[in-house]
């Protein structure tokens, strides 16, 4: 112990100026104070020759133990390599601690499993990079920490099961980034067992995208206090909510539905309801020109602000859109994004694709068909692809991450939550409405007129179905022979 002094031990085990304070009994303060006089004769004798380490502890007067009557706290920084653990058996009696994060390294992250030694932790503050995510695997040690009922976390991606497994928690505090995207996929109907569940300063069009009407509802039901540090933040969480939930409702969404089905009513809501700022739309979008400024007013209060209180909008209002539908609808699907784009990732059948709101309605085909006697451009939106169930062939839509990040860098996302299974990852885009009959047709007759046809299929309101394939050739020679041409 350096009695008398404050001091921090870092991870490369020097001793450095810190705010946590030793444990001193009353009787050890009397000796110190009688010596503090010759203390400071003898360090202004030796300042020339003194250590460094020496120069930079900070000497505290007999006045100053006035606040040591408990040895509490504690500040750590966790960084790149090389973190040692080692203050935790010199300052074993830690109540509240505060950890900063500033590595990716799963390794040293996992480190942390060491705060499980400090039997007398009661708050822990965790801050961290936008792109590291509280995992069961590396923070699941919080649930043993038996005394903890403070918890604090500023920032990161939150994977299912963490918080609701450390039940000794009575106060939680999140606070959600407003310049880049967090996922949390806590189950917040399992938090009753806190006294308070607070946003801190959580921007309040963030909040409803992670906690429905239906959760928040449920907690202040069963006496939790959801509160923000901001002024006027639950009220505008549950008017969004409201919002959000007529949305839902508009849907006509049925149970017997698969998530699939689900989906394609949420894309098409989101693509027709939003219209894509023409004034961003115009700059060239490159990471050097990018418009922070004139982007900012989209995102005023939060990501959902764009989508739900303007006239136009940006990615990141798509994103949160889409993800908010989604997750009401009992469908897993995260915000992505980096300095130049926001989209998402959705899990279907168990698998995770990537799915862009943004680019599909900003986007359509454009077709030049040649035909024997006749050539014709014919343009189909992207709206009107998946109202006709012919999505597949969209490059946006359900598309393989793996394939989609090797393809595109606006596609290599900074937040992504790294407690997904790259194992979960669709290898493949989604492809389930083209069967042997569609793959021939594409062959024989060519994919550009292939999706053409199928746009008049959905037309004359024809089902596909295998079972149909005979009335489907007819069809498509009536379409060859008469339409075409």
């Amino acid at each position: 112990m350096y009695n008398g002094y404050r001091i921090r031990y870092n991870h490369g085990g020097k001793i450095e100026m810190s705010s946590i304070y030793s444990i001193e009994k009353s009787n050890k303060i009397k000796k110190i104070s009688c010596v503090t006089l010759t203390l400071s004769i003898l360090i202004g004798i030796l300042s020339n020759d003194i250590p460094v380490e020496a120069k930079s502890l900070e000497f505290i007067s007999t006045e100053d133990y006035s606040d040591l009557k408990n040895d509490n706290f504690f500040e750590f920084h966790l960084n790149n390599e090389n973190n040692s653990f080692d203050w935790i058996e010199n300052y074993p009696n830690i109540e509240e601690l505060v950890i900063y994060i500033e590595t990716v390294s799963d390794v040293e992250i996992r480190k942390l499993k060491s705060i499980s030694k400090l039997k007398y932790l009661d708050k822990l503050t965790i801050y961290t990079r936008e792109n590291v995510s509280i995992t069961n695997g590396a923070f699941g040690f919080l649930k043993d920490c038996n005394l903890l009922r403070s918890l604090i976390i500023d920032g990161p991606s939150i994977e299912e099961g963490i918080l609701e497994s450390i039940t000794q928690l009575r106060y939680l505090s999140l606070n959600l980034f407003n310049h880049v995207f967090n996922n949390v996929d806590t189950d917040f109907n399992k938090l009753l067992f806190l006294e308070e569940l607070n946003f801190k300063e959580s921007a309040p069009y963030n909040i409803p995208m992670w906690v429905d009407s239906k959760s928040y509802n449920f907690l202040r039901k069963n006496g939790v206090l959801i509160s923000s540090d901001i002024p006027g933040t639950i009220e505008i969480l549950e008017k969004v909510n409201d919002k959000l939930d007529a949305i839902v409702c508009s849907l006509n969404i049925e149970d017997s539905e698969s998530d699939k089905e689900k989906l394609d009513k949420i894309l098409i809501y989101v693509m027709e309801s939003l219209e894509y700022d023409k004034e961003i739309a115009s700059i060239d979008l490159s990471e050097e020109n990018w418009p922070v400024e004139k982007a900012r007013k989209f995102y005023e209060n939060g990501f959902l602000y764009g989508a739900l209180e303007k006239d136009s909008a940006i990615c990141g209002n798509y994103a949160a859109l889409f993800t908010s539908l989604c997750r009401r609808c009992n469908i897993k699907s995260y915000c992505l994004c980096n300095s130049k784009h926001a989209w998402n990732m959705v899990e279907i059948e168990g698998k995770n694709y990537f799915a862009d709101s943004t680019c599909l309605d900003c986007s359509s085909l454009t077709i030049n068909m040649r035909g024997f006697f006749s050539n014709r451009v014919e343009e189909i939106s992207m709206l009107d692809v998946i109202e006709g169930k012919i999505e597949n062939e969209l490059e946006m839509y359900l598309s393989s991450p793996l394939e989609s990040m090797s393809k595109n860098d606006m596609y290599v996302a900074k937040n992504f939550p790294s407690y997904i299974n790259t194992e979960s990852l669709a290898t493949l885009s989604k492809g389930d409405y083209f069967d042997i009959f569609s793959d021939i047709m594409k062959v024989v007759c060519g994919e550009e007129a292939f999706i053409i046809f199928l746009v008049y299929l959905r037309r004359l309101a024809v089902k596909r179905k295998k079972s149909e394939n005979v009335y489907l050739i007819n069809v498509w020679k009536k379409f060859i022979m008469e339409d075409l041409f």
